[in-house]
């Protein structure tokens, strides 16, 4: 993430005042090469976590509504929970 917001904070300098062309492909280009390995951080991180998110109290009531349709529509059975 440092290394892209490095690049992206080069970017507004540039923009900052009179450069040559060169000088922001070279920033873009740095951009577009930090995507990929900041792409699969993100994924892999995603990856990882549990995947249940709390709900707020609203959001529960929401949730158990919800669940209460699917469930009687015989798509899901079982108590519904305030995570997912």
């Amino acid at each position: 993430m440092t290394l892209l917001d490095d690049n992206l904070q080069s970017l507004y300098r540039l923009a900052d005042g009179v450069n040559r062309t060169a000088s922001y492909k070279s920033r873009i280009t740095a951009v577009r090469r930090t995507l990929p390995k900041l792409t699969t951080r993100l994924e892999m991180r995603a990856a990882s976590t549990s995947g249940a998110v709390k709900l707020d109290s609203t959001e529960a009531k929401i949730a158990e509504t919800l669940e209460g349709l699917i469930r009687t529509a015989g798509f899901r059975t079982g108590r519904p929970s305030a995570t997912w």
